[in-house]
């Protein structure tokens, strides 16, 4: 039998495809909530038969795609469409045995790549007999196995079945997916490029600055840098995201499988590097947070497992910013259209940056602000309370530090060992979930701590996180009175974006750094 696969939201679904001939005039019917292209595909499939030596029926040709009741799209099933019908005259071995057939047919029999590729293969591998794919959608990160097998064209893919069937053994090049438990080693080469590696090595931040991004990274801590233009906002950020580390290979398979069902999967294998996402100020509710038409993932999910990174983040929609409460706070988005519901995973870690008012020139000490106090708060209302208190790291940014150069590698290993502890506790929750129990018993070794600001609930909960942090970049035991100053410090008693004060020089931030700043 042969199948092919329909996405429902990441996973994929097996749909049996029949096709069945009756005397009459030639004509082809495709039944079965066919959209789209899939509706467009029968023109190309007969072409891509006939172009590739075999023989289209010159019959009533009914293709039915079960389950019925859900809509199909796209041009993956063009190669099990394709297939079933060969088998349906022949030329293709009849046999018991399931056959998963993803690909688009060009006219001459080409296979070429589509989305959803290793959705379907990790759903549905345990099922099937037999798996065939387009050529450089797998690669490095794959065993070889002898059921997941790669074809370029309609004819090799006749040929693959045909041998199989008859031999038990194909020829052709053959990969599979890891079946193996996900590991949850954490490597140094798995680390996500910068945007320019060098604007990292020599940067003009002050250290308590850099001491700053680097707990925001190792914590994964959603984190909020403003000041006026040109005082280093952007470098924090790329330096953050520089530190990330993508965890293991069970989210490097979440991950992979998220940018496969958006059509945007490379051929190397796996997705290793923590995507690190920047949508632009103009991007639509739906580009952001996922929708459309036929729904489909958004920047949010897109960047689960890695930074989202919103540059100038009072410029964006003020509905799109409020959108991000949910899966700031618990990692998942949900978009509802025409009666169902989809739930996407959306655990990122946000960093967001600002300008201190619209016209950018406020507390610049050349600069000549023009905005009225009506500017300046409708400008920050954008933003709006509720989604600051779920960003907890909130650095402030004056004026340019001296230049210092900062060893990136360190750094890295700094982070790496820091998720390596967290891992050991809970290998699926990053620290910014974690409870309060857990870090005072785990990493804070039982020391609450009473702070003298003014904290929320939620700020007091996020003090405990970044405590956590603290002792992990310094390799402590248990918590000092230091580790909850660097953790108030970052807080800033929940600091209004107007409180431009920056971040003073303080031995609990400093010593963090030991070995990996040098001052010029």
């Amino acid at each position: 039998m042969i199948y092919g696969s329909v996405l429902q939201g990441f996973k994929g679904q097996a749909v049996t495809v029949e096709v069945d001939l009756k005397r009459g005039i030639p004509h082809t019917v495709v039944s079965g909530l066919p959209r789209g292209a899939l509706l467009e595909s029968v023109d190309r499939i007969r072409t891509s038969i006939r172009n590739s030596g075999f023989t289209y029926p010159l019959e009533r040709v009914l293709i039915n795609l079960s389950p019925a009741g859900i809509v199909k799209s796209g041009t993956s099933f063009d190669l099990a469409i394709a297939c079933a019908v060969l088998r349906s005259t022949g030329v293709v071995a009849r046999d018991h045995r399931r056959i998963l057939a993803l690909g688009e047919l060009q006219l001459s029999g080409r296979i070429l790549p589509v989305e959803g590729i290793l959705n379907a293969v990790l759903s549905l591998q345990p099922e099937m007999d037999m798996i065939l794919i387009p050529p450089d959608t797998v690669k490095s990160n794959f065993q070889e196995s002898d059921d997941v097998i790669e074809v370029g064209s309609l004819d090799e893919a006749v040929s693959v079945i045909n041998k199989r069937f008859s031999s038990g053994r194909a020829e052709s090049e053959s990969l599979r997916i890891e079946a193996q438990a996900p590991k949850d080693e954490l490597r140094l080469d798995e680390f996500a490029a910068p945007a320019d590696p060098d604007i990292l090595k020599r940067c003009r931040l002050t250290p308590q600055t850099v001491a700053a991004a680097l707990m925001a990274a190792a914590g994964g801590m959603h984190t909020f840098l403003y000041g006026p233009p040109g005082t280093g906002k952007s470098y924090c950020a790329e330096l953050i995201a520089a530190l990330q580390p993508l965890n293991n290979d069970r989210l490097a398979n979440e991950v992979s499988s998220i940018h496969s069902a958006a059509g945007v999967y490379g051929k190397n294998g796996l997705i290793r590097q923590a995507p690190c996402r920047r949508p632009h100020h103009s991007a639509s509710m739906e580009g952001v947070i996922g929708g459309g038409r036929t729904v489909s993932p958004g920047e949010v999910t897109l960047a689960h497992g890695g930074i989202l990174m919103l540059d100038e983040a009072p410029e964006f929609k003020p509905s799109i910013l409020q959108s991000l409460r949910e899966p700031l706070e618990n990692g998942t988005v949900s978009v509802s259209r025409a009666g169902e519901k989809w739930r996407f995973p959306a655990d990122f870690q946000a960093v967001l940056t600002a300008n201190l008012c619209p016209c950018g020139q406020y507390a610049r000490g050349a600069g000549f602000c023009v905005c009225t106090t009506r500017d300046m708060i409708r400008y920050w209302n954008r933003v709006g309370g509720a989604l600051f208190d779920r960003i907890p790291v909130r650095i402030p940014f004056a004026e340019c530090g001296g230049e210092v150069e900062i060893s990136l590698e360190s750094l890295k290993q700094r982070c790496l060992e820091v998720r390596q502890r967290i891992s050991q506790l809970d290998g699926r929750l990053p620290l910014r979930r974690m409870s309060a129990d857990l870090l005072i018993g785990h990493f804070l070794q039982g020391n609450g701590y009473s702070s003298a600001l003014q904290l929320s609930v939620r700020q007091q909960l996020d003090l405990y996180r970044l405590a956590s942090v603290s002792v992990l970049l310094r390799d402590g035991v248990s918590a000092d009175r230091l580790d909850f100053e660097a953790a108030e410090i970052l807080l800033g008693g929940g600091r209004s974006p107007m409180d431009i004060r920056p971040l003073e020089p303080s031995q609990a931030l400093l010593r963090l750094l030991d070995g990996v700043v040098t001052h010029h």
